[in-house]
């Protein structure tokens, strides 16, 4: 009996703190300026070069805020990739990941806080481009590849300023390559995945590509990524005008 009192106090004072929240969905794009930590099997580390990806970022979050709190979870559509230069050869290489955030907010959820939380991605698909110098000279495009690591964990904090503006740091622990790709099949020597020709000292030898150990940054800014649409609802269904 005391059990069953104790729980019923519980969920009542439960539901009454969550049904003093506000909720609502929210829907936001986001421009990424992204860099990478690169490493190649020799231990050097190096050539990365800044990459610039206004197209194509959303996210649709749910949102539940108190006065000095809140929390949120969602669905994204990312644009992630980087950019590798080694001698006069350069190579983009990017993901489309799908992805679930999740996240809490501190401070005055009507105005500026701050945000700090976890998001789970999969990549579904690839592309690959090869420059020589300032010339494009091939394009590999693949859906739900091997060549790159099948989920992604990142971390992300930010902060929201009144009005909308937002900026957000994130960083993922996962790596962009996948180490068991298999390689064997690839034959363009312009791949970055390209496993070699012959054996050193042959007349036609041509080296393998060094494996890239490729960890992925971002500074995103973003309008209006946890701002209320003009109406939005509550969860007893009534329409409510901000």
């Amino acid at each position: 009996m005391k059990k069953a009192l104790f729980f019923c106090i519980v969920t009542a004072i439960s539901h009454n703190m969550f049904s003093q929240a506000t909720k609502f969905y929210s829907v936001a794009g986001e421009i990424n300026f992204s860099s990478a930590t690169i490493i190649s099997e020799s231990g050097v580390e190096g050539g990365d070069v800044m990459r610039f990806a206004p197209w194509f970022n959303v996210q649709s979050l749910y949102n539940v805020d108190y006065k000095d709190h809140g929390y949120f979870w969602g669905f994204t559509i990312r644009n992630i990739g980087f950019i590798y230069e080694n001698g006069n050869e350069k190579w983009k290489a990017r993901t489309y990941n799908v992805g679930i955030p999740i996240g809490l907010k501190w401070g005055n959820t009507n105005g500026s806080f701050a945000y700090a939380g976890y998001e789970f991605e999969m990549p579904i698909h690839y592309k690959e481009k090869y420059f020589l110098g300032e010339d494009k000279e091939r394009k590999n495009e693949v859906w739900f590849s091997d060549r790159v690591s099948q989920f992604t964990h990142a971390g992300f904090i930010g902060y929201n300023f009144k009005g909308g503006f937002n900026l957000k740091f994130k960083y993922y622990f996962t790596e962009f390559f996948n180490n068991d790709f298999e390689n064997s099949g690839i034959t363009d020597s312009r791949d970055l995945r390209y496993p070699g020709k012959g054996n050193e000292g042959d007349a036609d030898y041509i080296a393998p590509r060094e494996y890239l150990k490729v960890n992925i940054f971002y500074l995103a800014l973003t309008w209006n990524m946890f701002t209320k649409p003009y109406y939005y609802t509550h969860f007893d269904n009534k329409k409510t005008m901000d």
